[in-house]
């Protein structure tokens, strides 16, 4: 079962891109979650 040296290649990278935008989104959800935090107790403050 020896798969095509650039088929491999080329399904890693795919999924190195794919992790890469999973972590991406997940760094932008904690970033937007947190400045939603500050929104909010910037809000209930004023």
């Amino acid at each position: 079962m020896q798969g095509d040296p650039d088929e491999d290649a080329a399904a890693i990278e795919t999924a190195v891109v794919a992790l890469r935008r999973a972590h991406k989104q997940r760094a932008l959800a904690r970033l937007s979650k947190r400045r939603g935090e500050h929104m909010g107790r910037a809000s209930t403050t004023s």
